[in-house]
């Protein structure tokens, strides 16, 4: 047992230091804190109201396109990165299980990516609030606002690293497989007025987005509006649903990489 453990730790060490070391990270951080610069470009003054509307939709970005690009990039490198330096074949000889050496390579890719995005998220919001000297409507404070926003971020990044690890145990290119997922299930099936709508994790996160701190009564229908949305399920019913999309694709990357032949792929 205890050499199971070691053995798992060890997978997950060296796949932490592969995303380390890679200089894909410093891409994904650098896009991270872009949209932070956005407020020192000197908008016009705006009210509390409206300063927390736009706090709002700059998180919108990272839940919507910022999230799920980051975490394409990160859970389709995990197999992938394998195959192409072909060492793929000698992983899979070793005595841990397979789908424990899938959740050990999912874990290491998501504390780097709730790391960074959190760290983004926190730098956006002392930008904003701190730096740029916006100020929080009556009965808003700063903590539980941005306990929110990194709670809904910890939420993304597992849900879309868990979404895209069955599409890499899947497709050989999952990155380019990930990116039509991406597209059409995340970015366009999300704005349909439908039931359709409810299988993307994107649908979910700015559901949550509209509950407390930023669920004010007087901005909730602008925000509603902006985003398109025509039906907004209860914060329980987001929270469980993108609970039950991490659970349901672990388990389903894992079942597909332990069937799964690969050792003719990573000696070719």
């Amino acid at each position: 047992m205890m050499g199971l453990l070691y053995s798992t730790l060890a997978i997950f060490r060296i796949e932490l230091h592969r995303i380390l070391s890679a200089r894909m990270i410093w891409l994904v951080g650098l896009v991270f804190f872009l949209p932070s610069l956005t407020f020192f470009l000197r908008p016009p003054p705006l009210g509390p109201q409206q300063s927390l509307l736009l706090y709002a939709f700059v998180l919108y970005i990272y839940y919507q396109a910022l999230l799920p690009l980051a975490a394409l990039l990160y859970a389709s490198s995990t197999i992938r990165d394998e195959q192409d330096q072909r060492t793929l074949g000698y992983l899979l000889l070793r005595p841990t299980p397979r789908w424990l050496i899938l959740v050990a390579k999912f874990f290491a890719c998501a504390l780097v990516l709730t790391t960074l995005s959190c760290a983004s998220i926190t730098w956006c919001h002392v930008a904003y609030w701190k730096l740029k000297g916006a100020t929080l409507p009556a009965g808003y404070h700063h903590l539980p606002t941005l306990g929110w926003a990194l709670a809904l971020a910890v939420a993304g990044s597992f849900s879309f690293l868990a979404v895209f690890s069955v599409i890499s145990t899947l497709f050989r290119r999952a990155l380019v497989a990930g990116l039509i997922y991406a597209f059409f299930i995340e970015t366009v099936l999300t704005w349909v007025p439908a039931m359709v709508a409810r299988l993307s994790c994107v649908f979910y996160l700015r559901s949550l987005l509209l509950r407390p701190p930023f669920g004010d009564p007087s901005l909730q229908k602008r925000i509603e509006e902006g985003m398109n949305l025509f039906e907004v399920p209860s914060r329980s019913t987001s929270s469980i649903s993108l609970l039950l999309v991490t659970l349901v694709c672990i388990i389903l990357s894992s079942i597909i990489f332990t069937f799964r032949e690969y050792a003719a792929q990573s000696e070719s």
